[in-house]
C-alpha cells in the first residue's frame, strides 16, 4: 500500500474543497479525486458514502507515486479520537487545518445543512439543540464544530506541532499565493504557482424554480458534477441557476449570542497558535 502521509482535518465550511482544488493540481501530491472518504470519523452516512472497508480505503491510494500522498475530510477535527486514529496508522503524517471566524462559519454551515440535509428549524432552535447536546456528529453540531481549541491542541499535542500547520479562510482569499506557498514549503515539496483562482462551495440562492431544481436537487446535482468541468459548473451556478447576492443574512441578535458562546475558545486558541486570528469578534 502507498501509505498516506498528509491529512487536510477541517474544518467544515473552512474552506477544504479550495484547498484540494488548488493541491491536487501540484504534480508531487496525491490527493484522491473524490474528497471527504470519511474513514476515520463517525458520521452517520446521510448520503455521505463513507469508506469504512480497510481494503477499500488502501485502494484509493494504489495508484500514487507522488511523494505526499493524502486525503481531506473535514469532519476528522471533530471527533476526538481521530488524531490518535490516524496517529496509530499513519504516525509520520502532516497535518493540514484551515479554520474561519466561528461565527461565520456557524451561518454557513447552516445554510448547508438546510441545503442537503434540511430541517426547516431556524438557526436560534439548532443553537438550542446543539447546546442541550442534542447533536453529537461533526454534520448536526453546529456550535461544537467552531469551537477549534480543543481540536487543534489535539492534532497538535498528538502529532506535535511542527507537523501541524493551521491557516484560515480569510488568508485563503486575501492572501491566496502566501497561502498556497505557506502549504507547500510545509510539505517540503518545491513551491510553484498554483491556480489559486478556483474556489469551491460557494453558497448560491436559486434566481427561479429552474434554479431550485437544478441546485438543489441530488440527482441533478450528481449528473452536473459527473457530466461538467468545474469551471462550466461554476458559471452556471453563480452566474445562471443562482444568484450569490442572494445569501440569507444572519440576524445580528442571532451573532451577538454565538459570540457570547465563542469568545473565551477564540482567546485560547488565539493563546495557543502565539498569533492573532484574522477576526476580531472575541476581542
Amino acid at each position: 500500500m502507498t501509505r498516506p502521509n498528509f491529512f487536510l482535518v477541517g474544518t467544515t465550511k473552512g474552506g477544504t474543497s479550495t484547498l484540494h482544488r488548488w493541491l491536487e493540481r501540484h504534480p508531487q501530491i496525491f490527493l484522491p479525486a473524490r474528497k471527504e472518504l470519511h474513514y476515520f470519523c463517525h458520521c452517520p452516512d446521510r448520503g455521505l458514502n463513507a469508506i469504512r472497508s480497510s481494503d477499500e480505503y488502501e485502494r484509493i491510494f494504489s495508484s500514487a507515486t507522488q511523494p505526499i500522498v493524502g486525503e481531506a475530510t473535514p469532519c476528522y477535527m471533530y471527533y476526538p479520537d481521530v488524531a490518535d486514529a490516524i496517529h496509530a496508522e499513519f504516525p509520520s503524517s502532516r497535518i493540514l487545518i484551515t479554520l474561519r471566524d466561528p461565527v461565520e462559519r456557524f451561518w454557513s454551515h447552516y445554510l448547508m445543512n438546510e441545503v442537503y440535509l434540511p430541517t426547516g428549524l431556524p438557526p436560534e432552535e439548532i443553537v438550542d439543540m446543539n447546546l442541550r447536546g442534542e447533536a453529537s456528529t461533526a454534520l448536526d453540531d453546529l456550535v461544537g464544530v467552531g469551537m477549534y481549541h480543543d481540536q487543534v491542541e489535539r492534532f497538535m499535542s498528538t502529532f506535535g506541532h511542527d507537523s501541524v500547520l493551521v491557516t484560515f479562510l480569510e488568508d485563503i482569499a486575501a492572501e491566496p499565493t502566501r497561502v498556497s506557498e505557506t502549504i507547500q514549503r510545509f510539505l517540503e515539496i518545491p513551491t510553484i504557482d498554483l491556480d489559486t483562482t478556483q474556489r469551491d462551495k460557494q453558497y448560491v440562492a436559486p434566481r427561479n424554480r429552474v434554479g431550485k431544481i437544478a441546485l438543489r436537487n441530488p440527482w441533478v446535482r450528481s449528473i452536473g458534477v459527473a457530466i461538467l468541468p468545474w469551471q462550466v459548473r461554476r458559471f452556471l451556478r453563480t452566474r445562471i441557476l443562482g444568484d450569490p447576492g442572494l445569501k440569507p443574512v444572519m440576524s445580528e441578535d442571532l451573532r451577538e449570542r454565538l459570540w457570547s458562546l465563542y469568545r473565551s475558545d477564540s482567546i485560547k486558541l488565539e493563546a495557543l497558535l502565539k498569533r492573532p486570528l484574522p477576526w476580531s469578534g472575541h476581542r
